[in-house]
């Protein structure tokens, strides 16, 4: 078990509940449907994220394979990709980019087969599963184009093809979003600033609005964020697969200028709209891009000196000694953490020793795996479960507009304890240790 959204993302798919905007309706059905097989939600949901990272690194392997022809190039990339920095601790905890990743690389499959053999049934499925996509990332929309781009060049049927690709995107995108809409009625999403309920709400909670995905900032932020992103990218692919990468663009370019079209257009879109997301998270977030990238290593490995075989085998062991080093310097912490309870112990000890009838007020960190064993356990019901946010937050029991102002409102017919204390809450109130994580809220002497 996990902090932050790890928790909310574990407990929803419990409860088929609805998550934190833009909303992960396809994983909170998938890992519903896991949770059916063990009686630990947060066990269910980290196995999906394996799952479908396991599946996805084959998935990988085999269109590297197709499109290269070369057995040597489709082993190491999908098992450098697996274990990098950026993709092994997403695939080992619950979370919805290997999902997303999972669904939108099948559907760049099935769109590819259909582009060499003109079948319907994988033109329909490849817009099913980008449709269903919108369920693990609403931004996959933004990609549209890009398929559109191949569609345009497809052998027979182009505007046909079109029409039956976006009118089955947009049925299929559309019943998995409302998926939001309707259950949020009768589970209120947490951490929420809007519900989706009303058009206009519904519009702000699938674009984010909250993080401040759609505000604009100052001439700053739009000049750090390329290069801070950058930086983070070629970490990820340990510098060595960033020069393979730009070798693959090079090869694609002699030689299927349509798909290097169709995935640049994939990359771009996807790496922009990343880059400049809002969110101070952004660079946890492992989207399409790496996966492209990872092809275009692929394309790479078996281009120019290195189609000699003595070099391809260099490269080749290259790939598998990093693979090695990657898997011998991360694996014991990795292991460490498996068997480790640390979120579990505090929210457990944290529960039982809480005043009856308390409020409690904590940072997401703290407050999702506390409400997560408060409602999968069933445990300490009478304790009311706050984010301290200072911005207007949805819960089962109704609004909240800042922790602040529900302070005020209980503070004289409830015990309330708090994880930290700002300055701006003491020129309101008096504040006194519990331990070394709560904070007791009084009413300061007259």
């Amino acid at each position: 078990m996990d902090r932050a959204d790890c928790a909310e993302l574990s407990l929803q798919a419990y409860q088929l509940g609805v998550t934190h905007p833009p909303g992960y309706p396809l994983h909170t059905v998938l890992g519903k449907a896991l949770t059916l097989f063990f009686a630990e939600p947060a066990f269910a949901t980290h196995l999906l994220s394996a799952a479908c990272t396991s599946l996805r690194a084959g998935l990988m392997g085999l269109l590297i394979l197709h499109l290269t022809r070369d057995l040597l190039a489709s082993v190491p990339v999908p098992l450098l990709f697996s274990f990098s920095p950026r993709i092994w601790p997403m695939a080992v905890t619950t979370e919805v980019y290997n999902v997303n990743l999972l669904f939108l690389s099948l559907a760049v499959c099935l769109l590819l087969f259909w582009y060499e053999t003109s079948s319907t049934r994988a033109l329909i499925g490849s817009a099913v599963l980008l449709g269903l996509s919108l369920g693990t990332y609403s931004a996959n929309i933004l990609l549209l184009p890009a398929f559109g781009y191949l569609l345009c060049r497809g052998k027979a049927n182009r505007r046909a093809a079109i029409q039956v690709f976006v009118l089955v995107v947009a049925l299929i995108g559309a019943l998995t979003l409302s998926f939001s809409c309707f259950r949020s009625r009768a589970v209120t999403p947490i951490g929420t600033q809007y519900v989706p309920g009303p058009p206009l709400d519904a519009l702000r909670y699938f674009t984010g609005e909250q993080y401040g995905t759609v505000a604009l900032h100052d001439a700053r932020f739009y000049l750090t964020r390329p290069v801070e992103h950058a930086m983070i990218f070629g970490r990820s692919f340990l510098g060595v697969g960033i020069g393979l990468g730009l070798l693959g663009i090079l090869r694609q370019w002699r030689t299927r200028r349509d798909l290097l079209v169709f995935f640049l257009l994939i990359f771009a879109m996807n790496l922009v709209y990343f880059t400049y997301y809002g969110a101070d998270d952004y660079h946890y977030m492992v989207n399409p891009s790496y996966f492209v990238f990872s092809l275009w290593i692929g394309y790479g490995v078996p281009y120019g000196f290195l189609a000699r075989a003595k070099a391809r085998v260099m490269v080749a062991l290259t790939f598998i000694l990093l693979c090695a080093g990657l898997l011998i310097i991360q694996f014991p912490s990795k292991l460490d953490r498996a068997r480790r309870y640390a979120v579990a112990e505090f929210a457990l000890s944290s529960l039982s020793r809480m005043p009856e009838n308390a409020v409690a007020i904590s940072y997401w960190g703290e407050f999702t795996p506390l409400l997560y064993f408060q409602k999968t356990r069933r445990l300490r019901e009478d304790v009311v479960l706050i984010e301290r946010q200072p911005q207007t937050r949805h819960y089962e029991y109704g609004r909240v507009d800042g922790y602040l102002s529900y302070i005020d409102s209980k503070i004289s017919s409830r015990p309330i304890i708090i994880d930290y204390v700002e300055p701006v809450l003491l020129e309101r109130v008096a504040v006194k240790p519990v331990d070394g994580t709560w904070f007791e809220v009084e009413r300061p002497e007259p």
